[in-house]
């Protein structure tokens, strides 16, 4: 007897268009969910069906029994499709729905519907769906978000095979620096991101990757190996932990029942016109790229039954090089020693200083090019065990080194300063998805993730680090040799363990989730900076090649174990612990309101501390000693300390974050609906930001900080008032209750490295032997924002195109704010109202921090920012595909604010890194993150001209607004001891003095920059603000080509490809260039050298070489076109090139 069946057909081809659509989000996830209704052909719903849902590929399967209401529910699937869904119940006839798709973290909606046609005949009746419009249209759908499938990845243009350019299709995700691969959501830190692999974290797990991943390139995974990716910047699912950010969810592939796989082969080069000449900012000239030659990327990935319908496994490789590294910056006159030229250093002065270095016996390198590698491995295997069961195994490891060349738009570095980053990733997971019942199901998961990673200097073995200014006033612009100052002492281990388990209870119209979460790291962070010494030279009154020769050195600072400490004891190690639970229930209200609220819970724990500092604790004023057991000196204090411990570590109080969602659905001609939400989010903050606190007690380590800026000859005695800034004494002595030091000649043996005043480290806070202590606020709270979202989605009568708008505001509660707390007090007040720290203010400025502790160097507290806010307004159109192209468009507005970009990983970097008029006062200004516009665009066209094989042409573009900056003095105005002060912007020539020398054109130059500058004529008279200006617009077109061939074996396939990185710029030189000013975002208008005791006007300074240009006219520190060459790229990234890929499946 013919059996009587209804069969509902998604159209899969929709959901695996081309371009990304919004979609609803669940929480953060490796599977799929579904729901819907079983319902007889007179609309009452059919108790008790019982509904089979089956994975096509796989034959994995799920079973669900519908409630009173006609309801079923299924949890934990698989990611993709083709499913199979079966419904059978009394009083109806079979209804099958066939080629549904499910994506990542979406629990989709299909209802199964007996018609009147089905019920009276014998025969089965098809309906179609737009699986584009239940991915939208969904009543879980209530955050913001974008879902990419396996066939969007594919489609997606992406040149260098990065996770930037996937997590850009989200139009509130921007790459905020393509050279560095920052990728910020809503203009908020690239650090607050949470970026999962499998539902386990794949972020940078110590926090010094600019690209916030674990790996140092790429992705964490091969890209061949994910099948689909879901970003999300509104989340309100409260089982999503940890993401003030983006949360960006890749789910690896898995096998299935036919054997499938792949080996494929890219390559790149520099060379013979496959990749673009730009010209430098103030070039004429159109030059090569000199980061790298070539690269290659070579792998294979292949998956498929060990049992059929039972066990399965997935495994893939990926080996890929970049060959011929090379300097990032280099000689003004000689451009092709790098792609960065730097103004004020020649060729001729380049070469003298790494003469006179091999005369003094230091190693400095040359220009000899170094090469990249990488080694991804991935093993995975799923396990049907029954119906009711399901479990995955997966392996990963990754293997890098890396080579960074070092210099900036200032500094001109050979490979001696280069630097390599070694790196091995090995992380384990096992997860099992269970249906304990038709109402009951529960998801579990452990990982271990070891990470180990070594920093060192690439050539010439380990050395102190030299520079030599060629500057009368400033130490740059300069050439920097030896070791990297960062790369004296620098190793990592992270253990980490996590775990996760949720359940999920279906009750009627309500499903009730609850579950917890934990997780350790077990660090090991060895990081000493300058433990080999650092140098400074410059020529305050001759020539700074003749001080280097004559070891006259301006500056020179070492860092070592404290006496009782070796290298390792004084190093970093410690354990952090996260812990969360969550509880939360979504209500279908009625058949077109879907509501969701619950509370999520989080707590940080520390096992350890810091080492307890007693000279730190001891109160101002009073010297103060502290003993070991032995007698011998654990520190001195000549002034006392801080009056507080420097212990303590951030409150573990429990951070609740409640939060509600809704959907509904109009009854519409054309599908409507309205979505939202309001809740609260925490984010953890970087390891190392907790690490520097256990690195940096002041006791473990000895800081030596001498700074001579008269750079004296070697032997001539020195007086300071604070341990740090010196002076030639006026006599034999020194005035009474200053510090004394004679003046010892340099020694560049990295054995015997010089410790100033005499052969051994002195107990710390000695006379010299500054302690530098980071400490933590004890009431320190993770950061925390309120987020409220709310959207309006629509379908368009013309070609399925649906149309978003999309608004989220996002109030911050508590940020970061890191304070230095070792200024003293100020000595008095600048012309235009800032504190000063000088000891000399009338006439030129001299000596920094006059009355800070002398014991003490840099001491920084990480403490709360109360401020800053984030809003983004966006209007997409999607047209899925459809008669063989699909395409979309957004618009996005925003605006976000903080008061310190935590931009960096060293506590005191993090200081130096912002900009402000008067320090460690919580002001909130634009963020360094701040797009404030952004469109994005793309299009994907298939056609089949031979046969089965397609052709496929995609296209992406994306502009938005440039990075903001801020215009500051070139040096230390208020003496602070930091160069990163807001300059005043004088109203006239007259409203400042000028430094003896200064040329009437010189002032002319400088006043008609100022008045010609939008900016600035705007702000003349008034201090100018933190990032209050902008570079240009940044326009990014890229393309690919595809095509498929025929295959050798039946059912294969061949494909060629090319994917366009910046084809805009292959069209025009001058387009798709980024313009952008000096990390961390400033350009120099001018030096600011004193206080004129006359007029009690601020004496400006710009006869330096980095404020003229070739013919000697002014000019301030130009914006730069950063292709860094090794430090860090992902690409050249800023001049087009061609990807070349040649695939072969099977």
């Amino acid at each position: 007897m013919m059996k009587n069946q209804l069969r509902v057909k998604l159209l899969a081809g929709v959901i695996a268009s081309a371009l990304s659509v919004a979609a609803p989000v669940y929480a953060q996830d490796t599977t799929s969910g579904l729901t819907g209704r079983v319902v007889d052909a007179k609309g009452a719903p059919v108790a008790g069906a019982k509904v089979k849902i089956v994975h096509v590929p796989s034959g994995t399967t799920s079973n669900a029994t519908a409630d009173a209401n006609g309801r079923y529910q299924a949890q934990g699937l698989r990611v993709g499709g083709p499913y199979h869904i079966e419904a059978q119940g009394t009083g109806i006839k079979e209804i099958d729905a066939e080629n549904v798709f499910l994506n990542l973290g979406e629990t989709s909606t299909i209802n199964l519907t007996e018609t009147a046609a089905a019920t009276a005949q014998l025969e089965g009746v098809t309906v179609t769906a737009n699986a584009a419009q239940v991915a939208v249209f969904n009543s879980d759908n209530k955050g913001l978000s974008t879902n990419i499938s396996h066939a969007q990845l594919e489609a997606a243009v992406n040149a260098d095979r990065s996770f930037q350019n996937i997590a850009r299709l989200d139009p509130r995700v921007s790459i905020t620096d393509r050279d560095s691969g920052n990728v910020s959501a809503n203009g908020k830190n690239y650090r607050y991101n949470c970026i999962m692999v499998d539902n386990v974290n794949a972020g940078d797990p110590f926090g010094l990757n600019g690209n916030g991943l674990a790996t140092i390139t790429g992705a964490p995974i091969t890209m061949d190996a994910i099948d689909s990716v879901q970003i999300s910047t509104s989340n309100f699912d409260v089982s999503q932990r940890g993401c003030v950010g983006a949360n960006i969810n890749m789910v690896s592939k898995s096998g299935t029942n036919e054997y499938h796989g792949e080996v494929y082969y890219g390559y790149r080069t520099s060379k013979d016109g496959f990749m673009g000449e730009i010209a430098p900012v103030g070039g004429n000239t159109d030059s090569p790229y000199y980061g790298w030659k070539r690269e290659w990327t070579a792998g294979f990935n292949v998956g498929g039954p060990i049992i059929k319908d039972k066990l399965f496994f997935f495994l893939s490789y990926e080996e890929s090089k970049r060959i011929g590294y090379a300097a990032s910056s280099g000689p003004s006159d000689s451009i092709t020693a790098g792609t960065t030229p730097v103004q004020g250093i020649n060729t001729a002065f380049y070469n003298s200083v790494l003469g006179k270095a091999q005369q003094l016996g230091l190693n400095p390198g040359d220009q000899t090019l170094a090469n990249l590698t990488n080694k991804r491995y991935l093993a995975k295997v799923d396990w049907n065990i029954n119906d009711q069961h399901r479990a995955v195994f997966r392996y990963s490891e990754t293997k890098e080194f890396q080579p960074v060349a070092t210099g900036s738009a200032t500094q001109v570095s050979p490979n001696s300063n280069w630097y390599f980053n070694n790196r091995n990733i090995k992380s384990y997971l096992g997860q099992l998805f269970s249906d304990w019942t038709d109402v009951f199901s529960t998801e579990a998961n452990l990982q271990y993730t070891h990470v180990v990673t070594a920093r060192g200097p690439l050539v010439g073995g380990y050395q102190p680090s030299v520079s030599v200014s060629n500057s009368t006033s400033s130490s740059t612009p300069n050439v920097t040799l030896g070791t990297e100052f960062s790369s004296h002492v620098n190793a990592l281990d992270i253990k980490q363990i996590s775990g996760y388990f949720a359940g999920t209870w279906h009750l009627g119209e309500h499903t009730v989730k609850a579950g917890f979460n934990g997780a350790q790291d077990k660090v090991f962070n060895a990081f000493m900076q300058g433990y080999y010494g650092s140098y400074t030279y410059w020529a305050p009154s001759n020539n700074s090649v003749d001080n280097f020769a004559n070891g006259a050195w301006e500056a020179y600072s070492i860092k070592q174990p404290a006496p009782g400490f070796d290298l390792n004891s004084a190093q970093a190690n410690f354990k952090k612990q996260q812990y969360g639970a969550f509880i939360q229930d979504t209500w279908q209200a009625t058949d077109r309101l879907s509501l969701t609220y619950g509370i999520r819970m989080d707590a940080p724990r520390f096992p350890g501390s810091p080492l307890y500092n007693p000279c730190f604790a001891a109160a101002p004023g009073a010297a103060f000693t502290a003993k070991n057991a032995d007698g011998s000196t654990l520190c001195t204090a000549s002034k006392g300390g801080f009056g507080y411990t420097n212990n303590t570590l951030p409150s573990t109080s429990p951070l609740f974050q409640p939060r509600v969602s809704f959907n509904y659905d109009f009854d519409t001609e054309y599908k409507t609906q309205l979505r939202g939400g309001v809740g609260v989010f925490v984010s953890d903050v970087p390891t190392v930001w907790y690490s520097n606190s256990f690195g940096n007690s002041g006791l473990t380590s000895v800081t030596y900080s001498i700074t001579d800026q008269a750079s004296n000859p070697v032997g001539t005695l020195l007086c300071s008032q604070n341990g740090t800034s010196f002076t030639k004494a006026a006599g034999a002595t020194c005035p009474a209750g200053q510090i004394s030091y004679v003046k010892q000649a340099p020694s560049y043996n990295a054995g015997n490295p010089l410790i100033p005043g005499g052969t051994t480290p002195a107990a710390p806070g000695a006379s010299g032997a500054q302690m530098a202590v980071d400490t933590i606020d004890p009431n320190f709270k993770m950061p925390r924002t309120t987020q409220i979202a709310l959207a309006f989605d629509r379908e368009l009568p013309w070609m399925g195109i649906i149309s978003s708008l999309e608004l989220n505001y996002t109030k911050t509660n508590d940020d970061i704010l890191y304070q230095m707390l070792n200024y003293g007090a100020p000595t008095g007040v600048g012309p235009d109202g800032r504190n000063l720290y000088y000891k000399t203010i009338s006439g030129t400025f001299a000596t920094t921090r006059a009355n800070a502790n002398p014991a003490f160097g840099t001491v920084t507290r990480l403490t709360n920012s109360h401020g800053g806010q984030s809003t983004s307004l966006t209007w997409s159109f999607t047209k899925p595909m459809s008669d063989d192209w699909s395409a979309m468009m957004a618009f996005r507005v925003g605006h976000s604010t903080d008061a310190n970009a935590g931009a960096s990983s060293v506590a005191n970097s993090n200081i130096q890194a912002n900009m402000w008029v008067n320090p460690n006062l919580d002001s909130i200004t634009t963020s360094n993150y701040d797009v404030p516009k952004r469109v994005i665009a793309g299009a994907t066209w298939q056609h089949k001209f031979f046969g089965d094989y397609k052709t496929t042409v995609s296209m992406f573009a994306d502009l938005h607004s440039g990075a903001p900056y801020s215009w500051i003095a070139g040096n230390d105005v208020n003496g602070d001891g930091y160069s990163r002060d807001l300059i005043y912007i004088p109203k006239s020539a007259t409203d400042v003095a000028w430094k003896p020398g200064t040329t009437a054109t010189q002032i002319q130059q400088f006043m008609s920059y100022i008045q010609n500058n939008s900016y600035l004529s705007d702000h003349m008279g008034q201090i100018a603000g933190r990032n209050a200006t902008r570079s240009p617009w940044v326009n990014q077109i890229d393309l690919s080509f595809k095509q498929e061939i025929p295959g050798i074996f039946e059912g294969n396939k061949g494909e060629l490809r090319f994917d366009f990185f910046n084809f805009g710029n292959l069209l025009n030189s001058k387009w798709g260039v980024e313009k952008r000013a000096t990390f961390p975002l400033f350009r120099q208008l001018a030096n600011v050298t004193g206080i004129d005791p006359a007029s009690g006007k601020y004496i400006y300074d710009i006869t330096g070489s980095q404020y003229k240009d070739a013919n000697g006219n002014y000019r301030p520190q130009q914006l730069i076109v950063n292709e860094t060459g090794g430090g860090g790229t992902s690409i050249p990234s800023q001049r087009w090139s061609v990807m070349m890929t040649a695939r072969y499946t099977f």
